[in-house]
């Protein structure tokens, strides 16, 4: 990795609703509205318009990588703060493993194109372009089908 060890900076990621992560992190990458954005500590300050994508909080130091499925918002890159404002989101960080599980198996029957061997209760419906994100994510974050 390019980040050589102990090279951190501080990443705050807030929704409408609250703080989803603020603390450390050797690597941030972010679904720009024009391309996916890499920042490591000492990044040139930048200001941008968020996408539809998956934020990927890694290098985190004493914990698990990060993963979040956004559509639209904001993040900005100074003096080694990264600051994430972001509309929608969807992740596994904090759910109860079985619930990731389903979910992940949810969206990989929609990416399939099979229904569930069980209806999935308590999960919201995906559209396919969500669903193969969301198939994705759970790639990153090795939850298990």
């Amino acid at each position: 990795m390019v980040s050589p060890t102990g090279s951190v900076f501080h990443v705050s990621f807030y929704t409408p609703q609250g703080k989803l992560y603020d603390g450390p992190a050797g690597l941030l990458i972010i679904p720009g509205h024009d391309g996916q954005w890499g920042l490591l500590r000492n990044h040139c300050p930048m200001m941008c318009v968020l996408g539809y994508g998956l934020v990927r909080i890694e290098q985190i130091p004493d914990h698990p990588n990060a993963y979040f499925l956004i559509n639209g918002g904001f993040a900005r890159f100074n003096e080694n703060t990264a600051t994430i404002l972001a509309y929608d989101v969807t992740t596994f960080e904090g759910m109860d493993p079985q619930k990731a599980k389903d979910l992940a198996d949810q969206a990989r029957c929609v990416v399939d194109g099979t229904e569930p061997a069980e209806p999935q209760e308590g999960l919201p419906p995906l559209d396919p372009r969500k669903a193969a994100m969301i198939v994705r994510m759970s790639q990153y974050a090795r939850i298990e089908s």
